[in-house]
């Protein structure tokens, strides 16, 4: 496979697809599908385009594989959300290339994956790689108001394009490499929503020339303060719980030397021991920073001398041995 030209074409597609201006609202998601069925069917890749509501446009394709395994859909929202030309360098919608990077309005959320999805599924077409299943590309409205025109929509109204799927691969899942760390995947399992609030306030009325301090408006002020500077109790979700403290296993060395003063010792610690030690000071599971090590070993040669070999665990790879 060329892979250069897989890349250049990724470019391109994106560059192309952030000309269409599908802010949300109105959404105008119809335009973006009608580019995607162009490209698709230059590649000799059938689609389907339906519209939610005028205007508001989804697609499918599908490549076939051999029915052995599930189908993956590949998944992307065609709608941004809306760019205030006065605050932006460049046109939002425009697809600059400048200095290796790419602007425009969706230039991360989230066409740049669609076109990467889209030039995959190119790519695999135009070689005829074999699949075991079926790919399943799906571009749909509205995400960025909710989905009731696009992602909703399809599950309700259009099951059939999801049939044999196995697997859906969509927004913000991401492999991250570099920067002295291990290769790092993320998924994401749930989002931030919104609470809608409608706060009411009572009071003695009276006329506006002479306020006083607990009229009904003064009171939802300083309630709204209150609001906003309430402390957050932090909620760790079980499923992020569970993959923190399989970091923490997956991180634990063999063994670990540090030397403080003129005094050596070495120690093999033990994963339930060590793995609380490194969750904080090498939470990620790759390389940690000078810093994180200098105070790791401050504090390993402190008031927990006795523990130090497991405090210092997380830093056995850059910086060992360790002085005081």
């Amino acid at each position: 496979m060329d892979w250069q030209r897989v890349g250049d074409e990724a470019v391109t597609l994106l560059r192309d697809y952030l000309r269409v201006n599908t802010t949300n609202p109105p959404g105008n998601e119809t335009a973006g599908a009608r580019f995607l069925a162009e490209v698709l069917d230059g590649a000799g890749i059938a689609s389907e385009t339906v519209e939610s509501a005028p205007g508001r446009g989804n697609l499918m394709a599908r490549l076939r594989g051999d029915g052995s395994l599930g189908g993956i859909v590949l998944h992307h929202h065609i709608d941004v959300v809306y760019a205030d030309e006065r605050y932006w360098t460049v046109d939002p919608f425009g697809g600059l290339l400048r200095g290796g990077y790419i602007y425009g309005r969706g230039a991360l959320d989230m066409k740049s994956t669609g076109m990467v999805q889209l030039a995959a599924l190119l790519a695999i077409a135009r070689d005829r790689v074999p699949l075991r299943r079926d790919l399943v590309f799906l571009a749909t409205a509205d995400e960025e108001a909710g989905s009731r025109f696009g992602a909703q929509w399809v599950a309700d109204e259009r099951r059939d394009w999801l049939a044999g799927a196995e697997y859906a691969l969509s927004e913000l899942g991401a492999v991250e490499a570099g920067h002295g760390r291990t290769p790092f995947g993320s998924i994401v399992i749930s989002e931030k929503t919104g609470l809608p609030l409608r706060l009411t306030a009572r009071s003695e009325p009276g006329h506006g020339s002479m306020p006083w301090p607990d009229t009904a408006p003064h009171r939802l002020v300083r309630a709204l303060g209150r609001l906003l500077a309430a402390e957050r109790p932090e909620h760790v979700l079980p499923e992020v719980r569970s993959i923190s403290h399989g970091w923490a296993r997956s991180c634990l060395p063999q063994r670990v030397r540090v030397t403080i003063g003129s005094r050596s010792r070495s120690a093999t610690p033990t994963s339930g021991r060590a793995s609380s030690a490194i969750g904080i000071t090498r939470p990620s599971c790759g390389q940690p920073s000078p810093s994180t090590c200098s105070r790791a070993a401050r504090s390993a040669t402190s008031s927990r001398l006795r523990r130090w070999p497991i405090s210092t665990a997380a830093c056995s790879r850059a910086r060992t041995p360790t002085r005081s």
